[in-house]
C-alpha cells in the first residue's frame, strides 16, 4: 500500500484551516451588508419595498440576498390584524432573523433583528443625524435603556440598547459606538404620521438629536 507523506499531510491541514478561517473572518462581517449592500434607498431593503413590493415578489427578492437562510422561511397569519409576516433567520453564524409583514397583498414594514457590525456613529455619518430619538426602560429595575432613533425621510427606525447607569434616574448618554441591534423600515408617509402621534402621546421620553455627549442631559422635545 503506497504511504503518504506526513510533510503533505500537515501542509495541506494547514492550508485547509487557513481557508476556512479566511472565509469566517469575511462572512463574520457580513450582517453588515444589511444596510452598506443594498442596493437601493431606504425604505427600499435589498428591493422590497413597503406599500410598493406585493406578498407574491417578497419570496423572490429574499431568496437573492446571500445572508438569508431560505429553508428558514416560515409565514405566520395574524388574524387580528389581518397581516402575513413572512420570517425568516441568516445563516450561520450569524444570530439574526427578519420580518416582513404583508397586508392587503402588500408589504407593510420590514424587520430585520441581530448583531450587525453596525455603530450608531456609522448611521450618523452615512444618513445624518436623527429627526428625534425615544427612550424606554428595558429589564427589571430598568436594566436597560431601549433607543429609537427616527429618521421619517428615510421611513428608517434605527434601535440601540444601552446599560442602565446606576443611581441615575435620567438616560444614560448617546454613545456613538452603540451597536445597533434592529432596524424596521416603513412608507416614509407612514412612519412620519406615527411619529407625530408619539411627539403627542409621549412628550417626556422624546427627544432632539444634541450629537453624541458624554452626560446624560438630552432636551425634551417640548423645551
Amino acid at each position: 500500500m503506497k504511504k503518504t507523506n506526513p510533510r503533505i499531510v500537515f501542509v495541506w491541514i494547514t492550508i485547509s484551516v487557513f481557508v476556512i478561517q479566511c472565509s469566517y473572518s469575511e462572512r463574520a462581517l457580513l450582517p453588515g451588508s444589511v444596510l452598506w449592500d443594498n442596493p437601493c434607498e431606504l425604505p427600499c431593503w435589498y428591493n422590497i419595498v413597503p406599500s410598493e413590493t406585493r406578498y407574491s415578489d417578497v419570496i423572490v427578492y429574499l431568496r437573492k440576498i446571500d445572508f438569508v437562510d431560505i429553508a428558514s422561511l416560515h409565514e405566520e397569519i395574524d388574524d387580528v390584524s389581518g397581516t402575513t409576516h413572512v420570517n425568516w433567520k441568516m445563516k450561520a453564524p450569524y444570530a439574526g432573523w427578519g420580518t416582513i409583514v404583508v397586508k392587503e397583498n402588500m408589504v407593510e414594514s420590514i424587520t430585520v433583528t441581530g448583531k450587525f457590525d453596525i455603530t450608531l456613529k456609522q448611521i450618523v455619518n452615512h444618513y445624518g443625524p436623527p429627526e428625534a430619538y425615544r427612550v424606554d426602560p428595558s429589564g427589571g429595575e430598568i436594566a436597560a435603556w431601549e433607543y429609537d432613533f427616527y429618521y421619517p425621510h428615510l421611513g428608517a427606525v434605527f434601535e440601540a440598547s444601552y446599560k442602565a447607569m446606576p443611581g441615575l434616574n435620567v438616560p444614560p448618554p448617546v454613545y456613538a459606538e452603540a451597536q445597533i441591534w434592529n432596524i424596521e423600515l416603513m412608507k416614509r408617509g407612514t412612519l412620519k404620521e406615527m411619529l407625530e402621534r408619539l411627539f403627542g402621546k409621549y412628550p417626556d421620553s422624546l427627544y432632539r438629536w444634541q450629537g453624541f455627549t458624554p452626560l446624560p442631559t438630552p432636551t425634551l422635545v417640548g423645551n
